[in-house]
Protein backbone atom coordinates (compact mmCIF):
# COMPACT_ATOMS: atom_id res chain seq x y z
CA UNK A 1 0.00 0.00 0.00
CA UNK A 2 1.47 3.41 -1.03
CA UNK A 3 0.44 6.41 0.25
CA UNK A 4 1.72 9.30 -0.99
CA UNK A 5 2.94 12.04 1.75
CA UNK A 6 2.89 14.86 -1.11
CA UNK A 7 -0.68 14.07 -1.95
CA UNK A 8 -1.35 15.84 1.13
CA UNK A 9 -0.38 19.14 1.64
CA UNK A 10 -1.84 22.82 1.28
CA UNK A 11 1.24 25.16 0.17
CA UNK A 12 -0.68 27.94 -0.64
CA UNK A 13 -2.43 28.47 2.33
CA UNK A 14 0.91 27.62 3.93
CA UNK A 15 2.14 30.73 1.98
CA UNK A 16 -0.87 33.30 2.55
CA UNK A 17 -0.16 32.20 6.81
CA UNK A 18 3.16 34.11 6.02
CA UNK A 19 2.20 36.32 3.85
CA UNK A 20 -0.34 38.12 6.00
CA UNK A 21 1.85 37.49 8.86
CA UNK A 22 4.24 40.06 7.69
CA UNK A 23 1.88 42.59 6.63
CA UNK A 24 -0.06 42.66 9.30
CA UNK A 25 1.89 41.90 12.77
CA UNK A 26 -1.72 41.76 14.66
CA UNK A 27 -1.86 38.44 13.06
CA UNK A 28 0.79 36.67 14.21
CA UNK A 29 -0.21 35.93 17.70
CA UNK A 30 -3.85 35.20 15.91
CA UNK A 31 -2.36 32.74 14.26
CA UNK A 32 0.50 31.61 16.60
CA UNK A 33 -2.66 30.33 18.73
CA UNK A 34 -3.55 27.84 15.99
CA UNK A 35 -0.50 27.18 14.18
CA UNK A 36 2.97 25.69 14.80
CA UNK A 37 5.92 25.54 12.36
CA UNK A 38 5.43 21.61 12.60
CA UNK A 39 1.93 22.11 10.94
CA UNK A 40 3.46 23.36 7.40
CA UNK A 41 4.34 20.92 4.61
CA UNK A 42 6.48 23.57 2.53
CA UNK A 43 9.95 23.48 4.45
CA UNK A 44 10.66 26.83 3.61
CA UNK A 45 7.47 27.76 5.30
CA UNK A 46 8.55 26.24 8.10
CA UNK A 47 11.71 27.74 8.77
CA UNK A 48 10.08 31.41 7.68
CA UNK A 49 6.75 30.89 10.34
CA UNK A 50 9.92 30.30 12.81
CA UNK A 51 12.03 33.17 12.06
CA UNK A 52 8.87 35.06 12.28
CA UNK A 53 7.81 33.66 15.92
CA UNK A 54 11.36 34.25 16.94
CA UNK A 55 11.11 38.05 15.92
CA UNK A 56 8.10 38.47 16.79
CA UNK A 57 9.05 37.60 20.90
CA UNK A 58 11.79 40.22 20.61
CA UNK A 59 10.68 42.86 18.36
CA UNK A 60 8.24 45.20 18.65
CA UNK A 61 7.56 44.69 14.66
CA UNK A 62 8.79 42.32 12.05
CA UNK A 63 8.93 42.84 8.31
CA UNK A 64 10.16 41.21 5.24
CA UNK A 65 13.48 42.69 5.32
CA UNK A 66 14.54 41.43 9.21
CA UNK A 67 12.82 38.23 8.31
CA UNK A 68 15.63 38.23 4.85
CA UNK A 69 18.32 39.40 6.70
CA UNK A 70 18.26 36.13 9.15
CA UNK A 71 17.95 33.99 6.06
CA UNK A 72 20.99 35.83 4.92
CA UNK A 73 22.65 35.10 7.99
CA UNK A 74 21.55 31.12 8.32
CA UNK A 75 23.47 29.67 4.83
CA UNK A 76 23.34 26.44 5.79
CA UNK A 77 19.37 27.06 5.59
CA UNK A 78 19.66 28.05 2.38
CA UNK A 79 18.38 25.11 0.51
CA UNK A 80 14.96 25.67 2.23
CA UNK A 81 14.55 29.17 0.18
CA UNK A 82 15.96 32.32 -0.48
CA UNK A 83 15.62 35.99 -0.09
CA UNK A 84 14.08 36.02 -3.39
CA UNK A 85 11.64 33.29 -2.34
CA UNK A 86 10.04 35.01 0.15
CA UNK A 87 9.69 38.29 -1.72
CA UNK A 88 7.87 36.46 -4.00
CA UNK A 89 5.80 34.83 -1.48
CA UNK A 90 4.58 38.19 0.31
CA UNK A 91 3.66 39.95 -2.97
CA UNK A 92 2.04 36.72 -4.70
CA UNK A 93 0.16 35.37 -1.88
CA UNK A 94 -0.95 38.45 0.28
CA UNK A 95 -4.53 37.84 1.13
CA UNK A 96 -7.22 40.28 3.17
CA UNK A 97 -6.66 39.13 6.85
CA UNK A 98 -10.02 38.59 7.23
CA UNK A 99 -9.62 35.68 5.22
CA UNK A 100 -6.97 33.94 6.64
CA UNK A 101 -9.12 31.93 9.00
CA UNK A 102 -9.94 29.61 6.30
CA UNK A 103 -6.22 28.96 5.23
CA UNK A 104 -5.62 27.90 9.01
CA UNK A 105 -8.32 25.62 8.73
CA UNK A 106 -6.88 23.91 5.66
CA UNK A 107 -3.09 23.61 6.92
CA UNK A 108 -4.62 22.16 10.03
CA UNK A 109 -6.87 20.18 8.47
CA UNK A 110 -3.81 18.74 6.12
CA UNK A 111 -1.26 18.41 9.03
CA UNK A 112 -3.75 16.19 10.08
CA UNK A 113 -4.16 14.37 7.34
CA UNK A 114 -0.13 13.51 6.87
CA UNK A 115 -0.04 12.71 10.66
CA UNK A 116 -2.59 10.21 10.39
CA UNK A 117 -1.04 8.46 7.43
CA UNK A 118 2.51 8.52 8.83
CA UNK A 119 1.19 6.74 11.83
CA UNK A 120 -0.86 4.39 9.59
CA UNK A 121 2.52 3.23 7.50
CA UNK A 122 4.85 3.17 11.18
CA UNK A 123 2.03 0.66 12.31
CA UNK A 124 1.53 -0.73 9.33
CA UNK A 125 5.07 -1.61 9.69
CA UNK A 126 4.89 -2.97 13.37
CA UNK A 127 2.00 -5.09 12.57
CA UNK A 128 4.18 -7.03 9.56
CA UNK A 129 7.24 -7.33 11.37
CA UNK A 130 5.47 -9.30 14.35
CA UNK A 131 7.50 -8.21 16.80
CA UNK A 132 4.48 -7.01 19.15
CA UNK A 133 1.19 -8.53 20.10
CA UNK A 134 -1.64 -7.39 17.72
CA UNK A 135 -3.10 -5.63 20.87
CA UNK A 136 0.04 -3.53 21.19
CA UNK A 137 -0.30 -2.15 17.70
CA UNK A 138 -3.83 -1.43 18.41
CA UNK A 139 -3.33 0.61 21.43
CA UNK A 140 -0.04 2.30 20.37
CA UNK A 141 -2.03 3.10 16.85
CA UNK A 142 -4.86 4.20 19.26
CA UNK A 143 -2.88 6.44 21.50
CA UNK A 144 -0.54 7.74 18.23
CA UNK A 145 -4.27 9.16 17.04
CA UNK A 146 -4.95 10.66 20.44
CA UNK A 147 -1.48 12.30 20.20
CA UNK A 148 -2.19 13.68 17.24
CA UNK A 149 -5.36 15.13 18.11
CA UNK A 150 -4.08 16.68 21.27
CA UNK A 151 -1.28 18.51 19.12
CA UNK A 152 -4.13 20.43 17.43
CA UNK A 153 -4.84 22.24 20.84
CA UNK A 154 -2.53 24.52 21.36
CA UNK A 155 -4.25 26.42 24.36
CA UNK A 156 -2.51 24.32 26.87
CA UNK A 157 -0.34 27.32 28.31
CA UNK A 158 -2.53 29.95 27.91
CA UNK A 159 -2.93 32.19 30.58
CA UNK A 160 -4.87 31.63 33.66
CA UNK A 161 -7.94 33.65 33.28
CA UNK A 162 -8.64 32.22 29.73
CA UNK A 163 -12.03 30.17 30.03
CA UNK A 164 -12.60 31.15 33.91
CA UNK A 165 -15.91 32.41 33.08
CA UNK A 166 -17.02 28.95 31.88
CA UNK A 167 -15.34 27.52 34.84
CA UNK A 168 -17.30 29.09 37.28
CA UNK A 169 -20.18 28.81 35.31
CA UNK A 170 -19.83 25.05 36.15
CA UNK A 171 -19.89 25.52 39.67
CA UNK A 172 -22.87 24.09 41.31
CA UNK A 173 -23.79 22.53 37.76
CA UNK A 174 -21.00 20.06 37.52
CA UNK A 175 -22.80 16.82 37.65
CA UNK A 176 -23.21 13.44 36.30
CA UNK A 177 -25.78 11.06 35.89
CA UNK A 178 -27.48 9.63 39.16
CA UNK A 179 -26.16 6.54 40.97
CA UNK A 180 -29.86 6.05 42.23
CA UNK A 181 -28.49 6.64 45.93
CA UNK A 182 -28.81 9.87 46.61
CA UNK A 183 -26.59 10.09 49.71
CA UNK A 184 -23.14 8.92 47.07
CA UNK A 185 -24.48 11.77 44.51
CA UNK A 186 -24.80 14.46 47.39
CA UNK A 187 -20.72 13.26 48.03
CA UNK A 188 -19.35 12.50 44.31
CA UNK A 189 -21.44 14.48 41.91
CA UNK A 190 -22.91 11.43 40.06
CA UNK A 191 -20.66 9.71 37.42
CA UNK A 192 -19.09 12.51 36.08
CA UNK A 193 -17.59 12.42 32.66
CA UNK A 194 -13.59 11.85 33.06
CA UNK A 195 -13.73 10.76 36.95
CA UNK A 196 -12.84 7.36 37.53
CA UNK A 197 -14.74 5.60 40.66
CA UNK A 198 -13.87 2.35 42.34
CA UNK A 199 -15.92 0.71 44.85
CA UNK A 200 -14.48 -2.11 46.40
CA UNK A 201 -15.98 -5.08 48.50
CA UNK A 202 -15.47 -9.06 49.31
CA UNK A 203 -16.49 -11.76 47.70
CA UNK A 204 -20.57 -11.64 48.47
CA UNK A 205 -20.75 -8.24 49.66
CA UNK A 206 -22.81 -7.10 46.58
CA UNK A 207 -20.34 -5.77 44.04
CA UNK A 208 -22.50 -6.51 41.43
CA UNK A 209 -25.69 -5.98 42.58
CA UNK A 210 -24.69 -2.02 43.31
CA UNK A 211 -23.37 -2.29 39.81
CA UNK A 212 -26.91 -3.31 38.32
CA UNK A 213 -28.52 -0.55 40.83
CA UNK A 214 -25.99 2.16 39.15
CA UNK A 215 -26.85 0.79 35.59
CA UNK A 216 -30.36 0.77 36.33
CA UNK A 217 -30.48 4.59 37.52
CA UNK A 218 -28.08 5.40 34.76
CA UNK A 219 -29.56 3.65 31.82
CA UNK A 220 -32.98 3.26 32.70
CA UNK A 221 -33.77 6.08 34.88
CA UNK A 222 -31.71 8.81 33.27
CA UNK A 223 -31.87 7.48 29.66
CA UNK A 224 -27.95 7.82 29.47
CA UNK A 225 -26.01 5.72 27.19
CA UNK A 226 -23.50 3.55 28.92
CA UNK A 227 -21.61 0.46 28.46
CA UNK A 228 -20.39 -2.40 30.96
CA UNK A 229 -17.88 -5.04 30.98
CA UNK A 230 -18.96 -8.10 32.30
CA UNK A 231 -15.59 -10.15 32.74
CA UNK A 232 -16.76 -12.71 35.42
CA UNK A 233 -20.80 -13.03 34.52
CA UNK A 234 -22.16 -14.26 31.16
CA UNK A 235 -24.76 -12.36 29.41
CA UNK A 236 -27.42 -14.36 30.58
CA UNK A 237 -26.73 -13.94 34.54
CA UNK A 238 -25.69 -10.08 34.26
CA UNK A 239 -29.20 -10.19 31.95
CA UNK A 240 -31.08 -11.70 34.62
CA UNK A 241 -29.45 -9.36 37.42
CA UNK A 242 -30.82 -6.38 35.76
CA UNK A 243 -34.61 -8.04 34.89
CA UNK A 244 -34.75 -8.78 38.55
CA UNK A 245 -33.41 -5.26 39.82
CA UNK A 246 -36.25 -3.66 37.63
CA UNK A 247 -38.98 -5.96 38.70
CA UNK A 248 -37.99 -6.01 42.05
CA UNK A 249 -37.57 -9.69 41.92
CA UNK A 250 -34.80 -12.49 43.22
CA UNK A 251 -32.08 -12.80 40.58
CA UNK A 252 -32.23 -16.77 41.93
CA UNK A 253 -36.34 -17.14 41.94
CA UNK A 254 -35.70 -15.43 38.39
CA UNK A 255 -33.38 -17.80 37.15
CA UNK A 256 -34.71 -21.07 39.20
CA UNK A 257 -38.25 -19.91 37.77
CA UNK A 258 -39.17 -20.53 41.37
CA UNK A 259 -43.29 -19.43 43.01
CA UNK A 260 -43.24 -16.65 40.15
CA UNK A 261 -46.92 -15.37 40.37
CA UNK A 262 -48.78 -13.18 37.81
CA UNK A 263 -48.27 -10.19 39.08
CA UNK A 264 -44.69 -10.84 39.09
CA UNK A 265 -44.77 -12.15 35.24
CA UNK A 266 -46.36 -8.67 34.42
CA UNK A 267 -43.50 -7.11 36.12
CA UNK A 268 -40.80 -8.90 34.07
CA UNK A 269 -42.54 -8.20 30.99
CA UNK A 270 -42.54 -4.50 31.64
CA UNK A 271 -38.82 -4.97 32.88
CA UNK A 272 -37.94 -6.63 30.06
CA UNK A 273 -39.41 -4.27 27.50
CA UNK A 274 -37.82 -1.80 29.45
CA UNK A 275 -34.22 -3.09 29.30
CA UNK A 276 -34.52 -4.08 25.59
CA UNK A 277 -35.34 -0.05 24.62
CA UNK A 278 -32.36 0.88 26.87
CA UNK A 279 -29.01 2.68 25.73
CA UNK A 280 -27.18 0.04 27.69
CA UNK A 281 -24.73 -1.83 25.85
CA UNK A 282 -23.73 -5.40 27.42
CA UNK A 283 -19.50 -6.60 26.92
CA UNK A 284 -19.68 -10.24 28.28
CA UNK A 285 -16.23 -11.62 26.79
CA UNK A 286 -13.98 -12.95 29.29
CA UNK A 287 -10.59 -12.20 29.59
CA UNK A 288 -10.70 -8.92 27.87
CA UNK A 289 -7.23 -6.76 27.63
CA UNK A 290 -6.99 -2.93 28.72
CA UNK A 291 -6.03 -2.49 25.38
CA UNK A 292 -8.76 -4.14 23.58
CA UNK A 293 -11.44 -2.65 26.50
CA UNK A 294 -10.03 0.94 25.56
CA UNK A 295 -10.51 -0.14 21.68
CA UNK A 296 -14.00 -1.20 22.21
CA UNK A 297 -14.80 1.84 24.42
CA UNK A 298 -13.82 4.08 21.77
CA UNK A 299 -16.19 2.26 19.50
CA UNK A 300 -19.24 2.95 21.28
CA UNK A 301 -18.12 6.50 22.34
CA UNK A 302 -17.81 7.33 18.75
CA UNK A 303 -21.13 4.64 17.45
CA UNK A 304 -23.13 5.29 20.72
CA UNK A 305 -22.07 8.19 22.27
CA UNK A 306 -21.78 6.23 25.97
CA UNK A 307 -20.80 8.76 29.19
CA UNK A 308 -20.31 5.77 31.59
CA UNK A 309 -18.49 2.40 31.48
CA UNK A 310 -18.60 0.05 33.80
CA UNK A 311 -15.73 -2.78 34.60
CA UNK A 312 -16.97 -5.65 36.76
CA UNK A 313 -13.94 -6.27 38.33
CA UNK A 314 -10.40 -4.80 37.93
CA UNK A 315 -8.53 -7.84 38.61
CA UNK A 316 -10.09 -9.80 35.61
CA UNK A 317 -9.02 -7.37 32.88
CA UNK A 318 -5.23 -8.26 31.45
CA UNK A 319 -2.77 -6.69 29.58
CA UNK A 320 -0.76 -7.84 26.75
CA UNK A 321 2.58 -6.08 27.68
CA UNK A 322 5.44 -8.11 27.33
CA UNK A 323 7.80 -6.13 29.92
CA UNK A 324 5.40 -6.71 33.29
CA UNK A 325 7.26 -8.93 35.36
CA UNK A 326 4.76 -9.23 38.24
CA UNK A 327 1.29 -8.98 39.38
CA UNK A 328 1.39 -5.61 40.87
CA UNK A 329 3.05 -4.14 38.01
CA UNK A 330 0.03 -5.64 36.07
CA UNK A 331 -2.64 -4.41 38.31
CA UNK A 332 -0.82 -1.28 38.35
CA UNK A 333 -0.65 -0.77 34.62
CA UNK A 334 -4.74 -1.74 34.41
CA UNK A 335 -5.58 0.97 37.26
CA UNK A 336 -3.63 3.73 35.03
CA UNK A 337 -5.44 2.05 32.07
CA UNK A 338 -8.62 2.50 33.10
CA UNK A 339 -8.06 6.45 34.63
CA UNK A 340 -6.84 6.99 30.91
CA UNK A 341 -9.63 5.49 29.03
CA UNK A 342 -12.43 7.96 31.36
CA UNK A 343 -9.79 11.13 30.65
CA UNK A 344 -8.99 10.60 27.45
CA UNK A 345 -12.64 9.53 26.06
CA UNK A 346 -14.48 11.72 28.33
CA UNK A 347 -16.58 8.84 29.97
CA UNK A 348 -16.96 8.27 33.51
CA UNK A 349 -15.47 4.75 34.42
CA UNK A 350 -16.44 2.92 37.24
CA UNK A 351 -14.87 -0.57 37.66
CA UNK A 352 -15.38 -3.03 40.88
CA UNK A 353 -12.33 -4.66 42.54
CA UNK A 354 -12.05 -7.21 45.23
CA UNK A 355 -10.93 -6.43 48.77
CA UNK A 356 -7.66 -8.86 50.29
CA UNK A 357 -8.63 -10.96 53.34
CA UNK A 358 -7.33 -8.89 55.93
CA UNK A 359 -11.07 -7.12 55.49
CA UNK A 360 -12.18 -10.20 57.52
CA UNK A 361 -9.86 -11.10 59.75
CA UNK A 362 -10.04 -7.64 61.67
CA UNK A 363 -12.55 -6.44 64.26
CA UNK A 364 -15.66 -4.94 63.03
CA UNK A 365 -14.73 -6.33 59.54
CA UNK A 366 -14.63 -2.82 58.49
CA UNK A 367 -12.73 -2.38 54.63
CA UNK A 368 -9.85 0.25 54.44
CA UNK A 369 -7.95 1.33 51.17
CA UNK A 370 -5.22 -0.86 52.47
CA UNK A 371 -7.53 -3.75 51.33
CA UNK A 372 -7.43 -2.84 47.69
CA UNK A 373 -6.33 -6.31 46.70
CA UNK A 374 -2.45 -6.36 44.68
CA UNK A 375 -1.42 -2.11 43.97
CA UNK A 376 -1.87 0.52 45.66
CA UNK A 377 -1.54 2.04 42.00
CA UNK A 378 -5.12 1.14 42.13
CA UNK A 379 -5.34 4.16 45.14
CA UNK A 380 -2.95 6.16 43.54
CA UNK A 381 -4.95 6.61 39.91
CA UNK A 382 -8.61 6.85 41.20
CA UNK A 383 -10.64 9.91 41.91
CA UNK A 384 -12.91 8.43 43.98
CA UNK A 385 -12.73 4.88 45.85
CA UNK A 386 -16.12 3.66 48.22
CA UNK A 387 -15.77 0.62 50.64
CA UNK A 388 -18.80 -1.59 50.62
CA UNK A 389 -19.79 -2.94 54.21
CA UNK A 390 -22.41 -5.01 55.12
CA UNK A 391 -21.55 -5.80 58.63
CA UNK A 392 -24.81 -8.15 59.33
CA UNK A 393 -23.24 -10.86 56.58
CA UNK A 394 -20.48 -10.90 59.53
CA UNK A 395 -22.89 -11.87 62.20
CA UNK A 396 -22.72 -8.00 63.76
CA UNK A 397 -26.88 -6.61 64.14
CA UNK A 398 -26.27 -3.91 66.68
CA UNK A 399 -23.76 -0.93 67.53
CA UNK A 400 -23.35 2.07 69.55
CA UNK A 401 -22.93 4.21 66.59
CA UNK A 402 -25.19 3.18 64.30
CA UNK A 403 -27.90 1.36 66.50
CA UNK A 404 -29.82 -1.65 64.58
CA UNK A 405 -27.70 -2.85 61.54
CA UNK A 406 -30.16 -5.53 60.21
CA UNK A 407 -30.51 -4.77 56.61
CA UNK A 408 -28.17 -2.37 56.67
CA UNK A 409 -25.18 -1.57 54.16
CA UNK A 410 -22.73 0.90 54.13
CA UNK A 411 -20.23 2.42 51.48
CA UNK A 412 -17.35 4.39 52.92
CA UNK A 413 -15.74 7.01 50.34
CA UNK A 414 -12.78 6.94 51.36
CA UNK A 415 -10.84 8.96 48.76
CA UNK A 416 -12.45 11.59 47.05
CA UNK A 417 -10.03 13.96 44.78
CA UNK A 418 -12.15 16.55 44.38
CA UNK A 419 -14.36 16.80 47.69
CA UNK A 420 -15.21 15.36 50.75
CA UNK A 421 -15.11 11.76 51.63
CA UNK A 422 -17.98 10.41 54.01
CA UNK A 423 -20.03 7.46 54.79
CA UNK A 424 -23.35 6.38 53.05
CA UNK A 425 -26.25 4.43 54.95
CA UNK A 426 -27.91 2.31 52.45
CA UNK A 427 -30.61 -0.69 52.64
CA UNK A 428 -29.67 -4.05 51.79
CA UNK A 429 -33.10 -6.26 50.86
CA UNK A 430 -30.95 -9.58 51.14
CA UNK A 431 -34.58 -11.34 49.32
CA UNK A 432 -34.08 -9.41 45.77
CA UNK A 433 -30.46 -8.88 46.15
CA UNK A 434 -30.73 -4.71 46.21
CA UNK A 435 -29.44 -1.44 47.57
CA UNK A 436 -31.49 1.33 48.06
Amino acid sequence: MDLKMNEKNAVDSERCIIAVSLSDNKMIPIIADKIKPDFFYDQFCARLWRIILKLYASEDAVDQIMVGNVLKLNKDKASYGTVIDLAKITSDYWVAPASIDSHIKIVREYWHKRSCIKALHEHLSKANDGTETTGEVRESFNQALSDIDRSLDLGNDLQIGVGIDDTIAEWGNKRGPSTGIKMLDEITGGFIPGDYHIYGARASMGKTSLMCNFIRSVSLIESVPALGFSLEMSRQRMQTRLIGAEAKISPKRLFMKIGINKNEEMRIDKAKLRWQQSPFFLDDQSGLSIEQLRFRTRKHVQENGIKVVFVDYLQLVSIEAKNITNREQEVARIAEGLKAIGKDLNVCVVAFSQLSRETDRRIGNRPRLTDLRESGAIEQAADIIGLIHRPEYYGTTFDEEHGDMRGKAYIYIDKQRNGETGEVECEWNDKIAQFA
